[in-house]
């Protein structure tokens, strides 16, 4: 991931976050444009899960929010991403039947395991469903 940032005299800078390569590993940033002195602040925080594997979805709302909670940063935006292209993130309403059951129904629906999808001939391997279900 790359973030471009600008500084009041309209410089461009990169700063290049890494993969670790770790299965799981969220990274969170705080963007701050509302700085005293209009310099934008990035502070890097990291939550990692360990996960059973195919359809797991977690509430990760109480470890986001305590990251914001511990920085220095008090406005601004988050970003949460994770690594890798068989995870997604997005925001949902986390109550059972519809975490439990009706998400995985539609998984199945939308993208079902043990299809022949492209991405599994050009690959060899199986896991064409995770990454759609990922989106």
């Amino acid at each position: 991931m790359v973030v471009i940032c600008s500084d009041k005299v309209g410089l461009i800078r990169h700063m290049k976050l890494t993969q670790t390569g770790r299965i799981g590993l969220t990274s969170v940033l705080y963007l701050n444009s509302n700085h005293t002195e209009d310099i934008m602040k990035i502070e890097t925080q990291s939550i990692q899960f360990t996960t059973r594997g195919r359809n797991e979805i977690l509430n990760i709302t109480d470890e986001v929010a305590e990251l914001l909670n511990s920085a220095e940063i008090k406005e601004g935006q988050v970003l949460v991403s994770a690594i890798g292209s068989t995870t997604g993130i997005t925001t949902l309403e986390y109550e059972p039947g519809l975490v439990k059951q009706d998400v995985h129904e539609m998984f199945e629906l939308f993208a079902p395991y043990g299809k022949n999808y492209r991405h599994n001939l050009t690959w060899g391997d199986d896991n064409g469903a995770s990454h759609l279900r990922s989106m």
